[in-house]
């Protein structure tokens, strides 16, 4: 294992490169699977993960995971993924629907 990386720390990096635009509480739920017990070990993660330019905040709660060897700075985050995860009953469809498969002309 290199040096200055948990176990949890190991499984997050795999979290983050399967989703992609998270909330807070699906890092908590990943963590308790992995055998995770105290409820600020994912808030240091995320801290951690923040610091180093991994992940980066949408909104309270919401992050996006940064892949490696890109800018957070100027890594554009999918839209249609963070509208997904905004509301866990939201919808996306008509133009949304259209322009995700790439059969729109305008934004």
């Amino acid at each position: 294992m290199p040096t200055g990386q948990t176990t949890a720390s190991i499984n997050l990096n795999t979290f983050f490169s399967t989703d992609t635009v998270f909330k807070v509480e699906e890092v908590q739920q990943f963590l308790t699977e992995h055998g995770s017990t105290n409820p600020n070990t994912g808030k240091a993660l995320l801290t951690y993960h923040r610091s180093r330019g991994r992940i980066v905040s949408i909104r309270r709660g919401l992050y996006s995971s940064v892949p490696a060897g890109h800018d957070p700075a100027t890594y554009a985050v999918d839209p249609v993924l963070v509208t997904a995860k905004l509301a866990d009953d939201a919808v996306l469809a008509y133009h949304s629907a259209l322009e995700y498969y790439g059969k729109t002309y305008t934004t």
